[in-house]
C-alpha cells in the first residue's frame, strides 16, 4: 500500500490541479466551440427524455448532470 503525498490526494480531488498548468491558450476557442455544441444537443434531448418518462422535464437535465460523475 503507498501513501499519496497531500499534493497528490488534492489532485485526486481536484483533476484540474494536474492538467491547467499544461493548458495552452490557443485550445480556448475549441474547446468552447465543443462546449456549446455538445450544450445545443443535450439539452433539448435531456428535456425530451423527462418527457418520455413522464416525469418532470427538469429530471431530465439532472439526469443528463449525472452522467459524467461515476468513477
Amino acid at each position: 500500500m503507498t501513501i499519496n503525498s497531500p499534493s497528490h490526494a488534492l489532485e485526486d480531488f481536484l483533476p484540474i490541479l494536474s492538467w491547467l498548468p499544461h493548458y495552452k491558450a490557443e485550445w480556448l476557442r475549441f474547446d468552447i466551440i465543443a462546449a456549446l455544441s455538445v450544450w445545443a444537443l443535450l439539452v433539448p434531448q435531456s428535456i425530451a427524455y423527462g418527457s418520455i418518462a413522464g416525469v418532470p422535464l427538469q429530471f431530465g437535465l439532472y439526469a443528463a448532470l449525472g452522467e459524467g460523475w461515476e468513477r
